[in-house]
């Protein structure tokens, strides 16, 4: 039977982004060589897609700007951990997959991103046509866009069992998703360079870099809740605090 109580907290137990202040999060700030970057990649899928009248789009946007929206989100996350996109174009869409971490031990990492001004922290939404097979769901949210630069915060991940245990369910509108909440997300781990890691790295290691991000963060909600303000250490390297 499927899970869909959204007041359980995610599985792991770990924190998620509604437990920290949103000061916290991780913010990424894409160049503008980035943002040609990802508009020659949009172009590309977009053709692709409407060649086989592939996608579906939520809210306002046009089908190329859906994609721009994508690959920002991809690029942010791939930033993040100093990985790269998948930036080829597929005629009948992708794998599901669009960042590889931590080399021959593969995690796939599909990128979900919206550019909402309506929420801080928007739900993660899994289109249930298609088939699951990331091992972990990022959501990425579009938080400023200048001519020459875009932010992106990165609220969170959800694993492919907690996606799978969601019952599909027309949202928004009358496409059918896997929907999680923010708050049964889990916080980013912080890996330097995930691509330092080679293949004899252990589940442990992986479990004591996530502690140590989890940590991390609980201390910059101490800092929140003792000062009344935002903290002013950043547990996480070369990303900014919006």
């Amino acid at each position: 039977m499927s899970t869909t109580t959204s007041q359980a907290k995610n599985p792991t137990e770990t924190l998620g982004p509604t437990d920290v202040p949103l000061q916290s999060l991780p913010v990424i700030e894409l160049s503008g060589e980035q943002l040609k970057q990802a508009a020659a990649i949009a172009k590309r899928r977009n053709k692709s897609y409407s060649d086989i009248d592939g996608g579906v789009l939520f809210g306002d946007c046009d089908s190329l700007e859906s994609h721009e929206i994508g690959v920002l989100g991809e690029l942010a996350a791939a930033e993040f951990y100093n990985a790269s996109i998948d930036d080829e174009t597929h005629p009948f869409g992708d794998n599901g997959s669009d960042i590889e971490l931590w080399g021959e031990k593969k995690v796939e990492v599909d990128v979900k991103t919206t550019a909402t001004d309506k929420l801080t922290l928007p739900q993660l939404l899994v289109r249930a046509d298609k088939d699951v097979c990331a091992d972990v769901y990022i959501r990425a949210h579009i938080i400023e866009c200048e001519p020459d630069s875009v932010k992106v915060r990165l609220l969170g991940y959800a694993s492919q069992d907690l996606v799978k245990g969601r019952d599909p369910r027309p949202h928004p509108g009358t496409a059918k998703n896997f929907v999680v909440e923010p708050r049964e997300l889990s916080l980013l781990p912080f890996v330097q360079d995930c691509h330092s890691w080679d293949r004899e790295t252990t589940q442990s290691a992986r479990v004591a870099s996530l502690v140590g991000f989890t940590l991390a963060a609980a201390v910059s909600v101490i800092e929140y809740k003792e000062s009344n303000s935002p903290p002013t250490s950043n547990p996480l390297k070369n990303v900014s605090i919006s």
